[in-house]
């Protein structure tokens, strides 16, 4: 689990402590992926639901940093804004 800000190459994504990161995420789809080609077919809906929750967060945060103006700082808890 994520315990506080999460970066990556080409992107800087903030969560809650209590998500998983996209990093976690396309690491599952990673780990999924190899089931897929050594078990079959059946562990392909897991790839799907991975991809889905990361199409989510991407479209969140696009979302948000337009929303702000590009601005991609965190605000403070106590002085929002």
């Amino acid at each position: 689990m994520n315990t506080g800000i999460s970066t990556s190459k080409n992107k800087t994504i903030e969560y809650h402590s209590n998500e998983v990161s996209l990093e976690e995420l396309e690491q599952g789809m990673v780990n999924a992926a190899r089931l897929v080609r050594r078990y079959g077919a059946i562990y392909w809906p897991i790839v799907e639901r991975l991809q889905s929750e990361i199409d989510v967060m991407e479209k969140r945060e696009a979302l948000i940093a337009k929303l702000l103006d590009g601005d991609a700082t965190r605000s403070n808890q106590v002085n929002f804004g």
